[in-house]
Formats: C-alpha cells, structure tokens, sequence
C-alpha cells in the first residue's frame, strides 16, 4: 500500500550513519534547489519518488521529481494548461503513479476552475518521465469535480474522494497504463463522514 502525504517542507537533510556519543552530528544537506525557497508540499512516495510543489506566484505552480536516494531532483516542464481570463483557480489534485508496462512514471495533475456563472471547469494532464512531456486528457463529463486532497495509490491505479451532488462522497480512480479514469462501485459517502482513504493490498500462498 502507498498512500500520498502532504508535508510542509523547506530543506531535507541525512545525519551520518555513525553516531558518536556526546559529539553532535553534522546534518548532510540531501537537497538544495536553485531559485527554489519554500515548498508547498510534497506527495508520495511511489517506489522512492516524491513529487514536489512550489507556489511561485498567485496560483501558479512549478512541480518536480525526486529521488532521495540517488539525491536526482528533476523539474517538470510546464502543464500545458489554458485557462481563460474569466477563470479563477480553484483547486489542484496530483496524482504520482508507476505505469508496470512501459516501466514509465506518471504525474496526474488536475486543475478545477470556477466561471463567472459559478459553475466548475475541468482540466487534466499527464506527464511522461520517459517522454519529459504532458498531454491533455478529457475529463468525463459525468463526474462532478470538487476533488478531495484525501487521496491513495496502489498497483497502478490511483484514487481520491470526489464530492457529488447532496454532499455525498464517491470513490473515483485514475489508471496509470491505460490513462482511464474509473469509479468504484461502492455506495455513496455523507461529506459529514469521518475518516481517510486507504487501499490494502493481499497476498494469499496456496
């Protein structure tokens, strides 16, 4: 089971494997970016991978790749999102998965935007690492937006809670190989309705 957290983050630093008593340590400063001063969050991890989010300006974003383990960071080249001048942004959901086929990962990224007439906007785009690009993707129209930071990952497949009408939750996903959203067929959730989404994961030896 992976399941994605969201933690305020300026600098991640490793202290030294031996630790000698009475000698304080020197932290090994594991990540230091140009012209980056603060992180928003960060999602993950997916096999050791982490995506980070900066704010830099208003609600624009700069995302990125990173490997604490081989200490790579990779900055992901602008989603190639138009919006109108008579959008507001209104909320962000990320996705971060591994395609099992292509051996390739993935970035969801989904951007809600709100009218003038009030009424939400949807646009989605997924980002290659074997390519270093994104491309646009429809949103089915018959899903409601409203997404949920509350969100988890598993074998491919991501999921998060998306707010339908009558203020009721329900289950919807996001395949990484096919690049398809789903909805589980479970029944619809209170939004008053307590608790996180998780996914468990059984193995059975016959």
């Amino acid at each position: 089971m992976a399941e994605h957290f969201f933690v305020k983050s300026v600098e991640f630093s490793l202290l030294p494997k031996k630790i000698v008593p009475d000698v304080i340590p020197e932290q090994e400063v594991l990540l230091l970016l140009p012209r980056v001063t603060s992180f928003s969050c960060v999602a993950g991890p997916v096999d050791g991978l982490f995506l980070l989010q900066e704010k830099i300006y208003y609600d624009s974003v700069r995302l990125g790749l990173w490997n604490p383990a081989t200490r790579e960071f990779r900055p992901l080249p602008p989603a190639p999102f138009e919006i109108e001048h008579f959008f507001s942004d209104h909320y962000h959901q990320y996705g971060l998965g591994f395609d099992m086929l292509t051996q390739d990962y993935k970035v969801l990224w989904i951007q809600d935007y709100k009218g003038q007439d009030d009424d939400p906007h949807v646009s989605v785009c997924v980002y290659s690492s074997c390519d270093n690009s994104w491309k646009d993707l429809e949103f089915p129209s018959s899903y409601t937006s409203s997404l949920s930071f509350d969100a988890t990952y598993l074998n491919g497949v991501y999921y998060w809670r998306s707010l339908r009408v009558y203020e009721m939750y329900r289950i919807h996903s996001f395949d990484m190989g096919s690049e398809q959203f789903g909805r589980c067929n479970s029944q619809l959730f209170p939004m008053n309705t307590g608790g996180s989404l998780h996914c468990v994961a059984t193995h059975l030896q016959c």
